[in-house]
């Protein structure tokens, strides 16, 4: 480490034992660049302290080196070097799929269902489930990790079958297979999410995700209610504003800021929606608060009880159906 105040009078860039780059700030021409096979140096974007270096590939990677020597009176020395891997990331990935196969097949059960990425299959505690997720070649070698229900663990007693081929540049594609049984804790919200990870140390990361859905949970249906803010006036004139429907015009409600709240109600999914709500709603907001509305009142009492809260109103939720009870959240 040279002195705080020592100003730099040379530095020097190498490559291995090879020098590519050398700064003298009292020379005429500041930068020197020296040609060695896979470094090319930008100059305009190189200083006293620091070296662009463009057009990389793998044969770059190397041992880097930096070697700076003080003005007087000290002409002090010090260097510092780094090794330096010049990834070359997958071009494609990952990809993921897999088959489910129902637990009394040996017996002659259910037989088997292909399952494409982010799928909708229905499975059952007890099923096994084989998923494979692929990367695509890279330098070096991609490594893939597998995790449950947007966790940070793997899978419990899954089993694991890792393999790689390499082509022609040396590259390597990744391929990681992986059979687990489903276990009824994985489907705790009637759904359960594989993960498949790809990451080259730190500068590359990307995942995959399997869905698959519980055989026996009721269906669920969601409604966004989406709340906006208008500024007074009447429902016919508000509709066309908002360009929906009569039948979608829930209520317009005056706030004391004297502007009009609209709830406008979209299908989230292509599924039907229950004709009538005999359940109790469960409202709650992003404060963690929870209200219960009696839904057999009416959409007047619901959307009553969503503008009761400031931290309701301009704010997306959720209404949904879940094993038969019906609830209102936040969205994220």
């Amino acid at each position: 480490m040279l002195r705080g105040t020592t100003r730099c009078t040379l530095s020097k860039w190498y490559r291995d034992v090879n020098q590519f780059y050398e700064y003298i700030p009292k020379r005429e021409k500041q930068v020197r660049v020296y040609d060695i096979p896979y470094i090319h140096v930008d100059e305009e974007g190189s200083s006293e302290g620091s070296v662009r270096l463009t057009g990389l590939t793998r044969a770059a990677s190397g041992m880097f080196r930096c070697e700076v020597m003080s003005d007087k009176p000290y002409f002090e020395t010090d260097d510092k070097a780094e090794n330096m891997t010049v990834v070359d990331v997958p071009a494609w990935g990952p990809e993921v799929m897999g088959v489910v196969r129902g637990a009394g097949m040996v017996g002659g059960g259910a037989g088997e269902q292909s399952v494409e990425r982010l799928g909708n299959t229905r499975v059952r505690p007890g099923d096994i489930v084989m998923a494979r997720c692929e990367a695509g070649p890279s330098h070096p070698p991609a490594n893939i990790t597998w995790t449950l229900n947007h966790s940070l663990q793997p899978p419990p007693h899954a089993r694991l079958h890792n393999t790689h081929h390499t082509d022609q540049d040396g590259r390597h594609a990744q391929m990681s297979e992986l059979e687990v049984e489903v276990q009824e804790s994985w489907l705790g919200r009637g759904v359960m999410t594989l993960s498949c990870h790809v990451s080259i140390s730190h500068v590359y990361h990307r995942t995959a995700n399997l869905t698959l859905v519980h055989a026996d949970h009721p269906p669920t249906c969601r409604l966004r209610v989406v709340l906006f803010r208008l500024l007074p006036r009447g429902l016919a004139d508000a509709a066309a504003a908002a360009r929906l429907p009569a039948l979608l015009l829930l209520l317009l409600l005056l706030l004391p800021q004297r502007r009009l709240l609209l709830v406008k109600v979209a299908a989230a999914r292509a599924q039907k929606t229950p004709s009538r709500l005999r359940s109790v709603l469960f409202l709650r907001h992003r404060e963690g608060a929870a209200t219960a509305v009696n839904a057999g009142a009416g959409a007047a009492a619901v959307i009553a009880a969503l503008t009761a809260s400031a931290a309701a109103v301009s704010q997306e939720l959720t209404l949904a159906w879940r094993s038969g009870v019906p609830f209102i959240t936040a969205l994220p």
